[in-house]
């Protein structure tokens, strides 16, 4: 009995100081994470000032647990490469605090804005550029808009300070395909052109293709843009909020699983809510806003990694712009064309559906199937002149498969159709304006009633094949199928390239292709315009070069050649007939500095000619998008970590014009004019420039980034002619000019 109570008072000894032992163990424990994002930091050294051989690395997750044998005051510092060595942290633990919470926020070394060129998406290199978002949002001058920094590319012609939509190598605007991540939009721009309809923090990369794009794209005479919606961020909620000159925005994101993320953004002008609900539009002109131009639009996507080999992707987009202007009888416009006198309202706007499955079918094959929905309503009233109202439908099914036949050869094909319904109900007068006639009077024009519903169906087959035959020499052959059941018409297009790299750094490039493209809507449809028209065709061939140094420098350069058929033009007997023509040609120039330092930028020169021809009456003129040069010169300097000032300087040459000679009376009018035009686009406008200026500041706080900027736009107040603005009977003109000096700025908070 005596041996067995002193085995229970040793158990009872070894228990207690067991406890006690637990008791009094010490510990630091938390996470290291990136200043200002609050990105988890991997293999990261903790470690005490006063025993360095105790530390310990976080793990993937930025977490550390760093045990001490004692209580007492600690220093506690933390070390990571391409990281600042932050100050020491104290510490106290004792009996009452065994265990004391410590996060570390380490601040990069080095912050330096992103390289503009990175890997691409796409590895064809004919007559294209890839840029990043970030980059184009800072462009000085775009106040932080990429797609206004893409004005600064070479070839990319502009009409107005106030219209960011670019015009390609001798075509128009309309004239050019824009997807984003993949999907068709309604439209890219607010207003036609003057901001684009996109979040410029989801923007994440471009692939700009001026001409020459392969038969993966669908079919347009200009340029495509191909934008790139990044995926959420997937490691923690995140929001970010920014306010600039003319709209707010937010953007909210993060992780709904271990393999599900999300973000939605939105975006409102805020004008109208500020200013008086009517005032002013334009003084000289006499025009008054009933509703000051504004507009909304929204992004949002859910991402599901299934597993490694399935990744879905839920899209939703949309944008609206509204705007609202009163013209008084006495106003110059009414007075030359009195249909506009009145209230003119615009209501547009336009939402989109789509669902993509990534499929990995093997390590060399990938499939990609993608379904959308589109819908695009305008409702339109232009003074006396009358009313559109319209409405369209799409639905889309799109797959694409490709397949690494083995290491230099790519084999893609895929096809898409595009289901259409159209319904509209016009009474409106048709002017039926053309780039062939600058007589677009609305007042003499025939008034049109017409309510329909139209169907079109769209099919398209393509296959390329990417191979590098030889060790310098990569062939694309490609060919695209086209049918849409309107008009009736089949399309089978060649397009090829070749792609000889005769050195390490140097390219060379050639690329020839066969487009089509739909006429405009409003021109196709039965009393309003011609069923029986054409597509309108095109053909391009390209020469390009490029070539690489040392720190980030490299230039490039394409010879462009396009020649444009079918072209529509007005028609007094059929309203409009395909009896145009044209052709474009230049030579363009684009020699960059990636960063690799402090510096960066580029400068684009561009020498072109645009032309078309009327085959009815013979004539030959410029285009409306003619700029025969174009230079454009950004630089961007990282002054310090947190400051950094760019200025960007653009000259064209000043856009055609069509003169007015002399006037008319007005039929039935004692006292209403009509012009007498000159010889088309015969004149041209003076020469464009301007300077913008752009200063950056950047703030760091442990769990939040503050990024702010101050942009000076015309800089040094340049009056650049717009257009001309006529008395009663045309006898006489007045310059109307662009932006004048504005300051712009903008705040975005980063959660």
């Amino acid at each position: 009995m005596k041996k067995l109570h002193s085995l229970f008072l040793l158990s009872l000894i070894i228990s207690y100081a067991s406890v006690t032992q637990a008791e009094e163990s010490y510990e630091i424990q938390g996470w290291v994470l990136e200043k200002g994002t609050r990105r988890p930091l991997p293999s990261i050294q903790v470690y005490l000032l006063e025993d360095d051989t105790r530390s310990v690395a976080t793990d993937a997750q930025g977490k550390y647990i760093l045990a001490v044998s004692a209580a007492g005051n600690y220093s506690v510092g933390v070390v990571g490469i391409g990281f600042v060595k932050p100050t020491p942290y104290k510490v106290t633990l004792n009996a009452a605090r065994p265990r004391a919470p410590l996060n570390f926020y380490l601040e990069p070394a080095t912050r330096l804005p992103d390289v503009v060129v990175f890997a691409d998406r796409d590895p064809d290199r004919i007559s294209k550029r890839t840029l990043s978002g970030k980059a184009l949002r800072e462009v000085p001058g775009s106040s932080g808009d990429p797609m206004r920094g893409l004005q600064a590319m070479p070839g990319v012609a502009l009409t107005s300070d106030s219209n960011a939509a670019p015009a390609v190598r001798g075509t128009a605007p309309g004239d050019n395909l824009y997807y984003v991540d993949g999907l068709p939009v309604g439209y890219l721009f607010h207003f036609g052109g003057a901001f684009s309809t996109l979040n410029a923090d989801l923007v994440d990369s471009f692939n700009f293709y001026p001409s020459n794009f392969g038969p993966e794209f669908g079919d347009a005479l200009g340029g495509v843009i191909d934008v790139r919606l990044r995926d959420p961020r997937s490691d923690r909620l995140g929001a970010k909020i920014n306010i600039n000159f003319y709209e707010s925005d937010f953007l909210v994101e993060g992780p709904l699983s271990a393999n599900q993320s999300f973000y939605l953004a939105a975006r409102r002008s805020y004008y109208d809510l500020i200013l008086p609900k009517t005032g002013t539009l334009d003084k000289d002109e006499k025009i008054e806003y009933r509703s000051f131009p504004s507009f909304y639009d929204y992004q949002a996507k859910h991402v599901w990694r299934a597993d490694e080999n399935n990744t879905y992707r839920l899209q939703l987009t949309g944008a609206s712009d509204t705007s609202e202007i009163f013209i008084p009888a006495d106003s110059s416009v009414a007075i030359h064309d009195p249909a506009l006198t009145g209230t003119s309202r615009d209501d547009v706007r336009f939402d989109s559906l789509g669902w993509v499955w990534d499929h990995r079918l093997s390590p060399l094959s990938n499939n990609k199937l993608t379904l959308a929905a589109l819908s695009t309503a305008t409702r339109q009233r232009v003074g006396s002149a009358g009313t559109i109202v319209a409405k369209f439908n799409d639905l889309i099914v799109r797959n694409d498969y490709s397949t690494q036949l083995h290491a230099d050869h790519l084999l893609s094909l895929g096809g898409n159709y595009t289901y259409s319904v159209a319904e509209y109900d016009l009474d409106i007068r048709n002017p039926r304006c053309t780039e062939f006639d600058p007589d677009c009077d609305v007042t003499s024009a025939a008034r049109v009633q017409d309510k329909d519903r139209l169907r079109r169906g769209n099919a398209g087959l393509y296959i390329k094949d990417r191979w590098r035959i030889v060790e310098p020499l990569t062939l694309v052959i490609g060919v695209r199928t086209n049918y849409e059941n309107y008009l009736g018409e089949t399309f089978t297009e060649p397009r090829l390239g070749v792609e000889w790299q005769t050195a390490p750094r140097t390219l060379l490039t050639a690329g020839w292709g066969l487009y089509h493209q739909f006429p405009d809507g409003s021109q196709v449809i039965d009393k309003f315009g011609n069923p029986n028209l054409s597509n309108l065709r095109g053909q391009h061939t390209v020469l390009g070069m490029k070539q690489s140094y040392d720190q980030g420098w490299n230039w490039s350069t394409d010879l462009y050649y396009k020649t444009l058929e079918d072209l529509v033009v007005g028609d007094d007997v059929f309203q409009y007939l395909n009896n145009g023509e044209g052709q474009a040609y230049g030579l363009e120039l684009l020699v960059k500095k990636d960063l690799t330092d402090r510096f960066s930028g580029w400068l684009a020169a561009s020498l072109s000619r645009s032309e078309r021809t009327n085959k009815v009456t013979e004539e030959t003129f410029r285009s409306n998008y003619d700029q025969p040069v174009i230079v454009n010169l950004v630089a961007n300097y990282k002054i310090n970590k947190d400051w950094t000032f760019g200025a960007k300087w653009r000259y064209n040459s000043g856009s055609p014009y069509t003169p007015i000679v002399g006037s008319v009376l007005r039929s039935g009018s004692t006292d209403q004019y009509l012009p007498v035009y000159g010889k088309i686009n015969s004149e041209r406008l003076p020469g464009y420039h301007r300077l913008d200026l752009r200063l950056g500041r950047d703030y760091l706080f442990n769990k939040w980034k503050l990024n702010t900027y101050m942009e000076l736009i015309n800089a040094y107040n340049q009056k650049n002619v717009q257009d001309y603005r006529y008395n009663n009977d045309y006898s006489a003109r007045e310059p109307v000019y662009q932006l004048p000096l504005i300051i712009s700025f903008g705040i975005q908070a980063d959660f």
